[in-house]
């Protein structure tokens, strides 16, 4: 279904600009079979209108399935703007993110997880509200609702109060963790890459890093991003606690980069920073470590967090929302060494 898509007097001249779409969505495939014709559909029936409007990049990540023959059939059904990238070899999503955004053209750039879903308008507000705020950030974000195996809708939906542009200065709990629900312009999705050493909250770290430089970003509470909760439990959410990536490099190479990047840039940890990493690191102090691990993996864990959390200022660990007083006590006790 297509509206009509008026532009206004505001609106830039897509082409004069040199930008043959308006968005590009890149969307790294791997063992979806299952939801990707869900995914590519809700981008095929967007609004905005999609052979016109939308560059559709679908990486192959060395699918262990037959999703690899999805992409193929739409990318014959639509030759025009849906390229398709056959990876060898699985190096990550990082590294499928990577490659599909060196071949994004449009002004605006999507990363689309693929059992994920946009709501059907949803390109068609966010373009218009760009457009009309383009000189004032390089970066809107959407409100998550989860579906499949649950209808709620993501804990930091609190600061979608109203269509806004916030600055990470006065905000700093208004932290953007999620990168699928972002929509990039297109020269700044590019100046930045993806860690591909990281598995886990590559997302936070990949934004983060673009808010840094404008210090500000718009939220769209009028525009609805579907995040799939999988009812067999394993999305990549579901499974994070599994992953031994998890307890060392996401706290390594994403907390303790922020923290050192942002005392490099400013001569201190920004309160965003700070809550963002506590954040994260929250659910970290409600989960046991696996059985498996060592003595040894177990004190190197619990000094890496511990080191985090005595680089935080007392207020950020008491304002967490989502985390128990005990929990917060819990944590200042590890700050100060004492009960």
């Amino acid at each position: 279904m297509q509206s009509e898509f008026a532009l206004d007097s505001r609106e830039r001249n897509i082409e004069e600009c040199g930008y043959p779409y308006k968005f590009s969505v890149v969307v790294p495939v791997y063992n979806t079979e299952q939801y990707l014709e869900e995914t590519i559909d809700g981008i095929v029936r967007q609004t905005i209108g999609f052979e016109d409007n939308i560059q559709l990049i679908l990486v192959n990540n060395a699918t262990e399935d037959n999703a690899g023959e999805i992409c193929e059939r739409y990318q014959q059904l639509y030759p025009k703007n849906v390229v398709y990238v056959q990876l060898t070899e699985n190096k990550g999503v990082c590294h499928a993110r990577n490659v599909g955004k060196e071949l994004a053209e449009g002004k605006y750039v999507n990363f689309l997880d693929s059992d994920d879903k946009w709501a059907l308008a949803a390109f068609e507000k966010i373009y218009s509200y760009f457009e009309l705020n383009y000189d004032e950030v390089d970066l809107v974000a959407c409100r998550i609702k989860h579906f499949d195996a649950s209808g709620k809708w993501h804990g930091l939906d609190r600061k979608f109060s109203h269509d806004q542009i916030i600055s990470i200065l006065d905000k700093y709990s208004y932290v953007q963790l999620s990168l699928c629900s972002t929509v990039i312009k297109q020269e700044i999705a590019k100046k930045y890459d993806f860690d591909e050493r990281v598995r886990h909250a590559e997302d936070a770290k990949y934004v983060t890093e673009i808010l840094l430089e404008r210090k500000c970003y718009a939220l769209m509470r009028t525009v609805v991003f579907y995040y799939r909760t999988r009812k067999s439990g394993q999305s990549v959410l579901q499974t994070v606690a599994n992953s031994y990536s998890w307890y060392f490099d996401t706290p390594i190479h994403v907390f303790k980069y922020l923290f050192d990047l942002s005392e490099r840039e400013f001569g201190y940890v920004l309160p965003y920073i700070q809550y963002l990493v506590m954040y994260e690191i929250q659910w970290r102090l409600k989960t046991n470590l696996p059985f498996d691990f060592s003595n040894q993996a177990k004190e190197e864990y619990c000094n890496i967090i511990y080191s985090l959390i005595k680089r935080m200022d007392d207020y950020i660990i008491w304002e967490q929302k989502n985390l128990w007083r005990e929990y917060k006590l819990f944590a200042l006790s590890i700050k100060y060494g004492d009960d």
